[in-house]
């Protein structure tokens, strides 16, 4: 019985972070041309910019201004993550935007943080 239920169990995401203690060294560039590349594979993939004091990754992807972003998540407007991933135009890739003009975000609590982890695990990709 173990065994049915496993094969019912949908597989976690694969997570693969990009990150850096210092700005401009190209953090973006990498994640962009990386989602890029996995979507072009076929792959479901979604970008999720978790600097949450300087967002820019939707720039890099020629999103102006982030309809949702992870603001929208962690205030409750909206109950799951999938709910604010964004469309990008580019077959298999979706966006999570943080939210550059939120100061409160770069300060997030630790639950929060947890959650949002959790979450990420959740999303189709």
């Amino acid at each position: 019985m173990k065994e049915a239920n496993n094969l019912n169990k949908k597989p976690s995401p694969t997570i693969w972070a990009v990150g850096g203690g210092k700005g401009g060294v190209g953090k973006s560039v990498i994640s962009t041309l990386l989602g890029f590349w996995l979507s072009q594979m076929g792959k479901r993939t979604v970008l999720i910019d978790v600097d949450f004091g300087g967002a820019n990754l939707h720039t890099m992807l020629g999103i102006k201004s982030p309809p949702k972003t992870i603001n929208d998540y962690i205030t409750k407007k909206y109950d799951h993550l999938e709910e604010i991933c964004i469309e990008t135009g580019i077959e298999n890739l979706r966006l999570l935007s943080g939210a550059s003009e939120i100061l409160s975000l770069a300060n997030l609590q630790f639950a929060q943080k947890v959650k949002i982890m959790q979450s990420i695990s959740q999303l189709d990709a």
